[in-house]
């Protein structure tokens, strides 16, 4: 097992062969699969399948049956047998640390000795990938990384719940990292705080050259907006809720704004430490995805009082010109998929 988990993470073909992407949170699997035709990426499969309550909880499976029930729905949705799947980032963690200047077979090791400063997990208790943030290190003493750290119980589990419903996981990733290789352009050197609003949290992520240098979760999410606009309307689909209506959900708006803008506070405070990721304290957008992102007044809400232009994300930037292949998903249905595009992206490699 100890093998196969070596070139399940740190085998570069397999990191390279196309597979479908499967996002997985508390309440659903979302995924997402390509199909690359002369050159060209087009949408091959794409949907969603709800999990009973109480089915998964920040990586935990806590229904064995009811999860691989889910995913054998899954595996007559997609042509793929093999999938990259994402793990809540509830259940991971994500530092950014240096090294002394070394070569590239020994960074794994040195790395090994900074995982129990920055993670409450032993060394044998994880697995670990890194991105180097920069890549000329002849002019460095020190090499800095951005480390993201996967406890091997989730792994485990889920490795046994997918190759008993026929699926197979060429990787597992960070939930932050893959919403960040749909939405960031690719060699574009944008500072970028994302916001990703799901059903029952919201992940925000600091992102330097498309590398994600530290995430921040809330326990706020899409249904907290509807239960909150229930107490004043009653029962209503999230396709129906219009302006007027939306004045109820401004108290979860107000929490959700208020993290954002101490989240960017942040940011700017970090990057005036020279030794952390080395950057102007100025972030270029606030970039949104999720499905409430969308509802009226929502993203003027959260502008409100910030400095940084605040855009919704395009989950497509990497895939495809909206203007040669117009996409079977409507804009704000596409915002909920970030995670599973990233997944399922032809190359993996951003």
């Amino acid at each position: 097992m100890a093998n196969f988990f070596k070139k399940l993470f740190y085998t570069p073909n397999y990191i390279s062969m196309p597979a479908a992407g499967i996002a997985v949170s508390n309440n659903a699997l979302i995924y997402m699969e390509f199909l690359n035709k002369n050159g060209l990426v087009f949408i091959k499969n794409y949907g969603e399948v709800p999990l009973i309550p109480n089915t998964l909880r920040d990586g935990d499976i806590l229904n064995k049956d009811a999860f691989q029930k889910a995913l054998a729905i899954v595996k007559t949705k997609i042509s793929s047998d093999f999938v990259r799947v994402s793990i809540p980032e509830e259940a991971t963690y994500i530092f950014d640390t240096q090294i002394p200047n070394m070569k590239d077979s020994d960074i794994r090791q040195a790395l090994e000795f900074k995982l129990e400063e920055n993670v409450p997990l032993k060394a044998d208790e994880v697995f670990f990938e890194y991105e180097v943030i920069k890549n000329n290190r002849k002019s460095f003493t020190s090499i800095p990384l951005s480390v993201s750290v996967i406890p091997k119980k989730i792994i485990t589990n889920f490795t046994e719940a997918f190759d008993a419903a026929g699926i197979y996981p060429l990787a597992f990733e960070m939930e932050s990292r893959m919403t960040t290789k749909s939405l960031a352009a690719k060699r574009d050197n944008k500072k970028l705080i994302i916001i990703h609003i799901k059903n029952d949290s919201t992940v925000m992520s600091f992102v330097v050259d498309g590398i994600v240098h530290f995430t921040s979760t809330l326990p706020i999410g899409d249904k907290n907006l509807i239960e909150s606009l229930k107490k004043d309307i009653g029962n209503i689909e999230f396709q129906d809720i219009d302006q007027e209506s939306v004045y109820s959900m401004y108290n979860i708006f107000s929490v959700i704004k208020d993290e954002v803008e101490k989240f960017h506070q942040y940011v700017i405070s970090k990057a005036q430490d020279k030794n952390s990721f080395e950057t102007e304290n100025t972030v270029d957008q606030i970039v949104l995805c999720g499905r409430s992102v969308v509802l009226p007044g929502f993203i003027n809400y959260i502008a409100q009082g910030i400095s940084t232009e605040v855009v919704f994300g395009n989950v497509w930037t990497n895939v495809f010109n909206i203007n040669d292949y117009l996409p079977p998903l409507k804009f704000e249905e596409s915002l909920r998929f970030a995670t599973a595009v990233g997944l399922a992206l032809p190359n993996n490699k951003r």
